[in-house]
């Protein structure tokens, strides 16, 4: 005697049906032929934005990039008031910038190292940068000797497309445990 499997919903039209097998999902060859289809579009669709991702332009993928970075830097920074003008930190999401001491434009080689860049008020950063009071409140936090070396660093960098990539992942990891961490 074969035994009886309780009823399901079908995946498609969500009426319930007395499935032939256990592994049956649709309620019909009409709805069963409409549930392929849906799975295949997504399945390409995933396709299609793998594709995508890897079609991607070096530009586009260090703006990327470049928004990680300053997301971390800004939960990196959160609380703690502007590196150079010390106006304290209001809370709000988008109050801060995250500030290069060094500039991207003459010193792409710091542009993602985490000493180069810290939380800056919107003033500082883009109407007012003063860089001698920058370096000293970035010397009281990271030390002297960590500030030389950044001054000093002339290497070159080339990032690839899959270094890039690599920041990126490494990036949103850290705004993750700090997201975590403040939570």
């Amino acid at each position: 005697m074969k035994k009886l499997l309780k009823p399901k919903k079908c995946v498609t039209c969500k009426t319930e049906f007395n499935p032939h097998s256990s592994l049956a999902k649709a309620c019909s060859p009409k709805c069963a032929v409409e549930y392929t289809k849906q799975v295949m579009a997504k399945k390409q669709a995933k396709s299609d934005k793998a594709r995508l991702e890897e079609m991607k332009a070096l530009p586009q993928l260090t703006k990327e990039c470049q928004q990680v970075f300053n997301k971390f830097i800004r939960l990196r920074d959160w609380g703690q008031p502007c590196i150079s003008c010390g106006t304290p930190h209001t809370g709000a999401a988008n109050s801060f910038d995250a500030g290069h001491y060094r500039s991207v434009g003459s010193s792409p080689e710091v542009r993602f190292d985490p000493r180069n860049v810290h939380g800056q008020c919107k003033r500082c950063n883009r109407f007012g940068f003063d860089s001698s009071a920058y370096r000293v409140n970035l010397i009281a936090k990271i030390g002297l000797d960590q500030v030389e070396a950044l001054e000093a660093e002339k290497t070159a960098k080339n990032y690839t497309r899959q270094d890039i990539r690599a920041l990126i992942i490494t990036y949103k990891q850290k705004c993750k445990e700090l997201e975590r961490e403040r939570s």
